[in-house]
């Protein structure tokens, strides 16, 4: 069995990073990997790692070397910079945070457009091994988007969660 998960939303509070990030700048578009430098200068206190939710830490310890983490770096927002400082970006923020230490640095996926592809690649090598995939994403169309390549997919609700 191999278990695929979406990072931000699901593994990681993405709505308290955004908060800290607006408290820092004034706004949430500040993208770039030296940002999290910038909020411990801001909050010593702050604890990237902190942001993990304890579920999904405890799931990624109890299924260890069984998952793989799928995340985009293409966000909706206009005011974003090029891809590369946005993909160095998500990259640190999961190296930072511990989730790469826990799951292996070569089951950890940025991927900008291409999510789908990504989830049919991971689909085929996981069939050819013989095990079954599930994934988990908090975006609706991210779960449709893996049914449509036949895996199975469940939405991860948070709302309410802290």
């Amino acid at each position: 069995m191999r278990y695929i998960l979406d990072f931000d939303g699901v593994i990681f509070n993405t709505e308290i990073l955004k908060v800290k990030m607006a408290e820092l700048s004034g706004k949430e578009h500040l993208r770039n990997a030296s940002v999290f430098d910038a909020l411990v200068e801001h909050d010593p206190s702050f604890n990237l790692s902190a942001l993990v939710f304890e579920d999904a830490r405890t799931f990624l310890r109890e299924h260890e070397g069984a998952c793989d983490i799928v995340s985009s770096f293409i966000s909706s927002d206009e005011d974003n910079t090029d891809e590369v400082t946005i993909q160095a970006y998500q990259q640190t923020k999961i190296e930072r945070c511990g989730v790469a230490d826990l799951v292996g640095g070569l089951h950890v996926h940025i991927v900008g457009m291409s999510k789908a592809e990504k989830l049919a690649e991971l689909k085929a090598d996981f069939d050819a091994q013989g095990l079954l995939c599930i994934f988990v994403d908090d975006r609706k169309e991210h779960v449709q988007m893996a049914k449509d390549v036949g895996i199975r997919a469940f939405l991860m609700d948070r709302q309410g969660d802290g």
